[in-house]
């Protein structure tokens, strides 16, 4: 399982239950480690990172920074934060600033946008536009709706120089037992991934994923993890690559990873749905969104 991730969540833990830590409804940080096999020549992914939500009055701010290092191919490091103010309880207005480096090239992203909650749903706008010359801006509607406290559905419609895109989230999270699920589609790309855990009780629990990238990359996982404390798990994890045209390339992977809390805004927990459901390439989407 890949979690949305910050080395900001690692002095927030250290704080147990001080008076700060009363007020982050969100923390999570991940590291893992995967080896890609085939033919003969390995490749290694390595990732670091977490996330963290923290309320004020009215006020909320969520961080989050993503590092990987793709062996003799590339190394993306991002950086995204968002500050928010509920001007009453079910509306909120934000901006944000995103920051993604991929081997020295970088681009900002910036946004604006703003939420309201009805009940069990919620509705938002979202526009964002990048510092590159020329850049379009980016206008997203987007909606979710809670069928229970522990599975929310959200989908967003992009609009960005007379280009529509779109895309669906779902998450269900009881701690050890989760599933999420994300299907995107923009430009004639269409990306579908699931990627979910059974608790199987004393602190164990089995899982898998799935992910099709455009039929032109399948990708199939099993995975098994061991509970070293409230919310922290170490999952050890199997599958295989294939492309389309191409050969296989077998997985193996290994991850460590702290998720409590909710996150307060849809447009971040829609995010972190995304990430679950690609499994271990939730880091690479987390560093380039």
């Amino acid at each position: 399982m890949t979690i949305k991730a910050t080395t900001l969540a690692l002095p927030i833990l250290a704080l147990g239950t001080s008076a700060l830590a009363q007020s982050i409804e969100y923390q999570s940080f991940g590291a893992g480690y995967s080896n890609l096999s085939s033919g003969g020549t390995d490749v290694s992914l390595f990732s670091l990172g977490g996330g963290l939500d923290y309320r004020s009055g009215g006020f909320v701010f969520n961080g989050g920074a993503t590092y990987l290092e793709l062996e003799d191919f590339a190394t993306i490091s991002g950086l995204d934060m968002r500050l928010g103010y509920f001007i009453v309880p079910q509306a909120a207005v934000y901006g944000g600033i995103g920051y993604v480096d991929v081997e020295g090239f970088d681009q900002t992203v910036y946004n604006l946008g703003g939420e309201y909650q009805f009940g069990p749903g919620t509705v938002g706008l979202n526009l964002s536009e990048s510092d590159e010359s020329g850049a379009e801006t980016v206008t997203t509607i987007y909606g979710g709706y809670s069928v229970m406290p522990q599975l929310e559905m959200s989908l967003a419609i992009t609009e960005v120089d007379g280009e529509t895109g779109a895309m669906f989230a779902s998450d269900f999270d009881l701690g050890g037992t989760e599933f999420a699920a994300t299907y995107m589609t923009a430009d004639g790309i269409d990306i579908f991934a699931v990627n979910g855990n059974y608790d199987l009780g004393n602190n164990f629990r089995i899982g898998g994923g799935y992910a099709d990238f455009d039929g032109a990359i399948d990708l199939v996982s099993v995975s098994g993890g061991y509970e070293m404390r409230n919310d922290m798990w170490l999952d050890v994890s199997f599958g295989q690559a294939s492309v389309s045209g191409g050969g296989d390339a077998d997985v193996m992977g290994f991850a460590l990873s702290f998720e409590s809390g909710r996150e307060s805004l849809l447009v971040d927990r829609a995010s972190t749905a995304q990430s679950k459901a690609l499994g271990v390439l939730g880091g690479v989407f987390d560093a380039i969104r």
